[in-house]
């Protein structure tokens, strides 16, 4: 961005590229770990009941991909953040977490998960915007 778009400008752009570029980092760590520990055999992901009715019975291994997309990507989108904001890096990195934070509320209370798996994952939200804050330098 040029020096000439103004403060605030500069400041969305840096946020709304952190959420995009965040949300296609955590859908590719989320689908490789399809990939590398695939969902039940049967399971229509399609169906809501059916998958909150599997959430009950998956072992840890399925979450763990998931975990670590939930740490990867908020991450990444909060150091992009972070780099291109004109001013207050953190902050802008905390918006991002923040947005990953939410969003993964919302899906925790759509989709029941294992009360350790939610306490882990919003840890990694909440840590995100600390370590994207790192990776940009700032």
């Amino acid at each position: 961005m040029s020096s000439s778009t103004p403060p605030i400008i500069r400041s969305v752009i840096s946020v709304a590229a952190g959420i995009f570029i965040g949300g296609i980092a955590t859908y590719g760590v989320e689908a490789l770990g399809h990939v590398l520990v695939p969902p039940p055999a049967g399971l229509d992901v399609s169906d809501p009941a059916a998958v909150k009715a599997a959430m009950r019975t998956l072992p840890a291994a399925h979450f763990l991909p998931l975990l670590f997309a939930y740490l990867v990507g908020p991450s990444l989108g909060a150091a992009l953040a972070a780099r291109m904001a004109p001013a207050r890096a953190r902050l802008h990195a905390a918006i991002v977490g923040g947005f990953f934070a939410v969003g993964g509320a919302a899906n925790f209370m759509a989709i029941p998960h294992p009360q350790w798996f939610v306490a882990l994952a919003m840890l990694a939200f909440l840590a995100a915007p600390l370590i994207g804050s790192r990776l940009a330098g700032r």
